[in-house]
C-alpha cells in the first residue's frame, strides 16, 4: 500500500470512529434527559382550590369558603351561621358545650388553625364510574404526618386520626371543580 493511501485509510478510519463517538454520545445525552413532565390542569387547579380554602380557615374567612358551595348550600349555611348553637356553626366554627351536638371534638377551624403546620394534600381519586374525575382534600397538621402518609386511606380512616384531619371531597364536572357536599362533607358520608 503506498503512502498516499495509508494516509486517505487512516483518515477514513478516524473519520468514521469520530463519527460514531459524536452519534454514540448524542444517544447517551438524549438518554439522560427526562421529557418534561405532563402538567395536569384540573389537578393544578384543585391545588389552587385547596390553599384557598385553607387560607380562608385560617384567616376565619367564612364568606371565601361559602363561595365555594353551591348557591342553595350557601344561603342554607349563612343563616345556619347566625346561631351559634346550630350544628353547622359547631361543626365548622366553634365546638362548645351549647352545641347540640357536641361530642367534645373540635371544629373545622379548630381542627386546622390549631396545627403547628397546617397543610393540605390532594388525593387524586382519579375518573369513577360515573364519568366524573374527583379528589379528596385534607387538611391537617403536616408536623404529625407527611402528605404522602396523610393521603393513605388506612391513615386517614384510623380512628386516632380522622378527627384531626379535615376532608372535603370535589368532582370535576365541564372542566371544573365542584364540592360533592356541602363545606367539608359536613352531613355527608365520611371518606371512609
Amino acid at each position: 500500500m503506498s503512502g498516499l493511501a495509508l494516509n486517505a485509510s487512516r483518515r477514513t478510519i478516524g473519520f468514521a470512529s469520530l463519527s460514531a463517538m459524536i452519534v454514540c454520545c448524542s444517544f447517551s445525552i438524549l438518554n439522560g434527559q427526562q421529557a418534561p413532565p405532563k402538567t395536569d390542569v384540573a389537578l393544578d387547579d384543585i391545588h389552587q382550590i385547596a390553599m384557598k380554602i385553607l387560607d380562608a380557615v385560617l384567616k376565619k374567612d367564612v364568606n371565601a369558603l361559602l363561595r365555594f358551595e353551591t348557591a342553595d348550600w350557601h344561603t342554607q349555611h349563612e343563616t345556619a351561621l347566625k346561631d351559634k348553637n346550630s350544628d353547622f356553626y359547631c361543626f365548622l366554627i366553634e365546638s362548645h358545650p351549647g352545641c347540640a351536638a357536641f361530642d367534645g371534638g373540635s371544629s373545622i377551624f379548630e381542627t386546622i388553625s390549631s396545627a403547628r403546620r397546617p397543610a393540605f394534600a390532594v388525593n387524586d381519586w382519579g375518573i369513577q364510574k360515573d364519568g366524573h374525575r374527583y379528589a379528596l382534600l385534607l387538611f391537617y397538621d403536616r408536623s404529625r404526618a407527611s402528605p404522602r402518609t396523610v393521603r393513605s386511606r388506612d391513615y386517614y380512616c384510623d380512628v386516632k386520626n380522622f378527627k384531626k384531619i379535615a376532608f372535603w371531597t370535589f368532582m370535576l364536572v365541564d372542566g371544573k371543580w365542584q364540592p360533592v357536599s356541602y363545606l367539608f362533607n359536613y352531613a355527608s358520608d365520611s371518606p371512609c
